[in-house]
């Protein structure tokens, strides 16, 4: 164990990790040795918290055990004599490693700080706070950089251009782009390791007037939720999925917008009937993460490699199961419904509001009636809401205009949550999403509405009258056991009855 009463620090060392970031993380760097920084950590540490060191500096770090009370101190007596105001606020681009607070999620970045350590805080903090996407985004002379959490983008801070403009150029290299071009869209990959496991990072850019934007999306799969019982579907609509994925073949179909988790469902889909005796195959653009047991293919328009060339070759490699990603033209559609005829259980997703605009969105597309009523299982259509924060929830009483925009849903519950923002949750209030669905199986009723190529109206009239849940009173249900806010369905899910 060290001394800490008697070491002697170099100001140099102390500049590698904030003040404020040390003492967040109890962590305090004490020497550099061949590109290793010695850093002392409390007793009984965890090797999560060595990751997250060693990501914050883009070195090597070895870790040195000290007594908690003895290191706090320590943090203070050191970052407070050093010169140069390293113990106090530089007024100076930041970029969170922990965040502080919902205003900015700010920390204090040393000014001399490399690039690299700058690109690794950006994506470490992501990981971190379970971000899903980084915006860097040039405005006249500075950049801004916004996180998306939970399907909300948060402001993190500006960053001076003298900054930004290096990050930019680290961050495409990291991901093998070309530096040199700056007038043309570009997309690539890299990987960063965590403690225990890897996580996919996919970076692309975009030129713009102001400079070239960069967005990071952030691929961690141990955030991945592929158990179909625990992506917030109830007991009645689970039992109608799971029986509709026993099929032999047919269409199954989910739907929402961009964003509303459609890929993680599809995903826990082929897992949960990933099996020795059968056959799946995807295609995908992009692959999000890689499926064990399971044939994953990445269309390349610019090669020629469509979807509709993608699906012509699996056809003659003997599937059983086959999953494309996104319905995205009437040549895709024709072909998936010849699939799932031809003994092939298909599984793909839709843009669209709900079940209904979903099935005419088809028919729209040129699919005969008879042919989607007898091909289609089921539908199933969702949104993400977020989990309020269990630290901070409180009471929250609806307002008139609330109440009126729920009269709909004939909810039974006139007392709702809300939250205050702590630090477990990182002030903004929620932690997580779960969905809210609308499962739609094709019964002869609705067989029969389908191959008369009935109207949106029509098909939401026929579910209103047959008791079929809304996507709002799904999420309706969520906030009224406290899991969410009436804020929150409100925003996410479509004001009309079906």
């Amino acid at each position: 164990m060290v001394d800490l009463s008697s070491l002697a620090i170099d100001p140099e060392v102390l500049k590698l990790i904030p003040k404020s970031t040390a003492l967040e993380l109890s962590v305090l760097p004490l020497s550099l040795k061949n590109d290793t920084v010695i850093v002392a950590m409390p007793e009984m540490f965890k090797r999560q918290l060595v990751a997250d060191v060693q990501f914050l500096l883009g070195r090597k770090v070895k870790a040195v055990p000290v007594p908690q009370e003895i290191l706090l101190d320590a943090i203070h007596r050191f970052y407070e004599s050093t010169p140069n105001g390293l113990g106090h606020t530089l007024h100076t681009a930041t970029i969170p490693f922990r965040p502080m607070s919902r205003a900015g999620l700010q920390t204090q970045l040393v000014c001399d700080t490399s690039t690299t350590t700058l690109a690794n805080r950006l994506i470490g903090t992501a990981i971190r706070i379970g971000a899903t996407d980084i915006h860097v985004e040039p405005h006249g002379q500075a950049f801004r950089i916004r996180y998306r959490v939970d399907g909300v983008l948060h402001e993190a801070v500006q960053l001076a251009e003298d900054k930004a403009v290096p990050l930019v150029l680290r961050l495409k290299s990291m991901a093998r782009l070309s530096i040199a071009d700056t007038l043309h869209p570009q997309v690539g990959h890299t990987r960063v390791r965590r403690a225990d496991h890897s996580v996919d990072i996919r970076i692309s850019t975009l030129p713009t007037d102001a400079g070239e934007k960069v967005t990071i999306r952030i691929l961690d799969k141990s955030r991945l939720q592929l158990h179909l019982d625990r992506l917030g579907l109830d007991d009645h609509d689970l039992q109608l999925f799971q029986h509709a994925l026993r099929s032999p073949s047919g269409l199954i179909l989910v739907t929402g917008p961009e964003g509303s988790g459609k890929v993680t469902s599809l995903y826990a889909s082929l897992t949960a009937i990933n099996r020795p005796d059968i056959s799946i195959t995807t295609i995908e653009d992009p692959i999000e993460f890689d499926l064990p047991g399971i044939n994953q293919t990445m269309i390349r328009p610019d090669l020629g490699y469509t979807y509709p060339v993608a699906l012509r070759a699996i056809l003659s490699q003997d599937p059983n199961v086959i999953l494309i990603s996104e319905l995205r033209d009437a040549e895709t559609a024709r072909m998936a419904i010849r699939a799932a005829q031809t003994g092939h259980l298909l599984l793909t997703a839709l843009h669209a509001h709900d079940a209904p605009s979903a099935i005419c969105q088809l028919l729209d597309m040129g699919i005969e009636p008879f042919l989607l009523a007898s091909t289609l299982k089921i539908v199933l259509a969702q949104r993400l809401v977020r989990r309020l924060c269990p630290r901070c929830k409180v009471l929250a009483r609806p307002t008139a205009e609330q109440l009126q925009d729920i009269s709909e849903t004939s909810a039974l519950a006139r007392h709702f949550f809300g939250s205050k923002g702590c630090p477990a949750c990182h002030y903004f209030g929620y932690q997580g999403r779960t969905g809210a669905f609308q499962a739609l199986p094709v019964s002869p009723g609705l067989c029969q509405l389908i191959a008369r190529g009935a109207t949106v109206a029509e098909i939401r009239q026929w579910l209103q009258t047959s008791g079929v849940t809304t996507l709002r009173q799904a999420a309706i249900q969520i906030a009224e056991r406290g899991e969410t806010s009436l804020e929150e369905v409100l925003r996410e899910t479509p004001s009309y009855g079906m």
